[in-house]
């Protein structure tokens, strides 16, 4: 693998301790470092520590959601980023979920194939230096411009499940940021993206579940499925790969209200087909077969126990296993 990348904050780090953690990433090998939006930073805050801290390292987002900030607002934050890193930085922009977008966010969850495409097409010309006047199918802009072009041309990627986006992701970005899949998966979905862009870059949040055995392990990743699996966009994703059956009775009981039985029903095959789970070697051994999927850069995303053996495990996978 010439590239390997980790999501910041590694281990619910405050901002404050950030610069720290990212000293060791570098040491340790790692050679990007992508962030993501949840509840807590957002998406580009520690992307401008990053670029400061440890400026030869590559910077993304996995990802933006282009509801809660408009395109201008995206091209303004990630010029911030470009300015201080040297190298060309990643724009992973995405819709998001219902749920996270209406219920957090208070916006209407619309349209948000067509709020993706015409948000990559402002970014586009944005980053371009264009005035931008933009009348598209989920909003009309007139007349913006960037204060200034960025030293090195951004790559945008599209956040991707189904086959509609993964196509725009080639077609109309410079690649695709993927979740939530198998290598089996992979092999499957990267043919979509290039078939728009033979050069797309593949990028891929990999999730890796540490714990003092397998089975804990297992069942701390049952609640991350069962967290996130239970969102219509997520759910219907699964099916789409052909893991309904294997997760039907998971979804009937959350739907039922019985929690408890909805992670009980969450089989092993699926944690062990969606997560890294094991020794170090074992480990990477799993991100060289997304690799030779498809993944072009793979960045790992790590849930353990606590926050000291998530860290360690995160300096370990940045080198070679022994043997």
């Amino acid at each position: 693998m010439s590239r390997l990348g980790m999501t910041v904050p590694v281990a619910n780090e405050t901002m404050a301790g950030l610069g720290a953690v990212l000293d060791e990433l570098a040491e340790a090998g790692y050679t990007d470092i992508w962030t993501s939006e949840v509840n807590a930073t957002d998406a580009f805050a520690p992307l401008l520590v990053a670029a400061q801290r440890t400026p030869r390292l590559r910077l993304g987002t996995s990802i933006a959601g282009v509801f809660s900030r408009s395109p201008a607002l995206l091209a303004m934050n990630a010029l911030a980023v470009a300015e201080l890193s040297d190298q060309p930085i990643y724009v992973g922009v995405g819709s998001s979920s219902q749920n996270m977008v209406e219920q957090w966010h208070g916006t209407a969850f619309d349209r948000p194939y067509q709020r993706v495409r015409d948000t990559v097409r402002v970014l586009r010309a944005a980053f371009a230096g264009e005035r931008v006047t933009f009348h598209g199918d989920s909003f009309d802009i007139d007349g913006f411009r960037l204060g200034r072009i960025p030293p090195h041309p951004p790559r945008i990627l599209v956040a991707a499940l189904r086959e509609g986006m993964l196509r725009l992701a080639g077609r109309e970005g410079d690649g695709v940021v993927l979740n939530w899949l198998s290598p089996d998966d992979t092999a499957r979905v990267v043919p979509l993206v290039l078939a728009g862009n033979p050069e797309a870059d593949v990028a891929a949040r990999l999730f890796v579940v540490t714990g003092p055995d397998r089975e804990t392990a297992r069942g701390l990743a049952r609640r991350m499925v069962t967290a996130y699996l239970n969102t219509v966009v997520y759910a219907d994703y699964q099916r789409w790969l052909g893991r309904g059956p294997a997760l039907e009775a998971m979804w009937a009981a959350w739907q039922a209200g019985d929690r408890r039985g909805a992670l009980a029903a969450v089989p092993d095959s699926v944690i062990d087909e969606l997560f890294l789970i094991g020794s170090h070697a074992e480990i990477q051994a799993g991100v060289a077969d997304y690799v030779r999927a498809g993944i072009t850069i793979p960045v790992l995303s790590i849930l353990g126990p606590d926050s000291g053996s998530i860290l360690k495990l995160a300096m370990e996978l940045g080198r070679p296993a022994a043997g």
